[in-house]
């Protein structure tokens, strides 16, 4: 039986604009959610990767705890976030009132930098200048500044950027353990929905 090319025809031109409006939906929508995901990439995968790491501890947490995921995911999150979080917080804080010392004593012209020994000068390749540099900012450092201006703005906007980019991870790490956890929390369910559909 041979199907008429007419009727092959009006059966494409019907169907054949519909299918391209919803693979064009369908793809559309698939690169707006990687767009929309694109941004927490770094903290799933951290997350993920941490809850892997941490799961056998979760499931002797829950054992220890008659069975009880959540109470052993928060539990574990909870000594994690203690025992990571609280001294990077000191540490920051610590951090920022040293510079803000700092700050303070050059505005006010109190910095005082003791002169360098003379045997920094015999120091293998760079003690010479090593100490004259040294030399010119224990003697006159406000002219030192001004000379170096260019290298030291240079070089202060690097360790702001590096101390930012530190921060930065830190937090990501703390988030992705509270993500770790959650994952954690449903690792068992999840784990059958996998073996279900696989």
């Amino acid at each position: 039986m041979q199907v008429d090319d007419s009727i092959l025809r009006k059966i494409l031109s019907k169907d054949f604009p519909d299918a391209v409006i919803r693979i064009g939906l369908v793809i559309f929508l698939i690169v707006m959610c990687a767009r929309v995901f694109a941004p927490f990439t770094n903290l799933m995968l951290w997350g993920g990767i941490l809850a892997i790491a941490l799961y056998p501890l979760h499931q002797y947490l829950a054992g220890w705890l008659g069975g009880r995921q959540t109470s052993a995911a928060v539990l574990l999150v909870l000594s994690c976030l203690l025992l990571l979080g609280v001294p990077t917080v000191m540490l920051g804080g610590s951090f920022a009132e040293r510079i803000y010392d700092a700050y303070a004593a050059f505005d006010s012209h109190s910095i005082t930098i003791k002169p360098p020994s003379p045997a920094v000068a015999d120091w293998p390749i760079v003690g010479k200048q090593v100490y004259n540099f040294w030399n010119d900012a224990a003697t006159n450092l406000p002219e030192l500044i001004e000379k170096n201006h260019e290298q030291l703005n240079a070089l202060s906007k690097r360790v702001l950027a590096a101390a930012a980019n530190t921060a930065g991870s830190v937090l990501l790490f703390l988030v992705a353990l509270l993500v770790a956890g959650i994952i954690m929390v449903y690792g068992d369910s999840g784990g059958k929905v996998v073996l279900r559909i696989f």
